[in-house]
């Protein structure tokens, strides 16, 4: 349901939670891929960093900030 709402949002349309409920996000696995394979955080600083996953497992990657070899991989939202 959309409402006009002039004292609130300055005569600007206001979405209610009926509308938001229609747009439901997709997730697409090539979007997924992307963002998320191979990408890693420092555990110490919380730098993102993009290695293959057997490099960290073997502790050849270092951070680019800190220097540190703990990783932990990114968290999908």
């Amino acid at each position: 349901m959309i409402k006009w709402s002039n004292k609130k949002n300055h005569g600007f349309l206001s979405l209610t939670k009926k509308t938001l409920g229609v747009f439901i996000l997709v997730k697409f696995p090539e979007a997924e891929i992307r963002k998320f394979r191979n990408v890693f955080v420092c555990r110490k600083c919380k730098t993102k960093i993009k290695a293959p996953n057997m490099k960290i497992i073997q502790g050849k990657v270092s951070c680019r900030r800190c220097g540190g070899k703990a990783f932990k991989a990114v968290r999908k939202k």
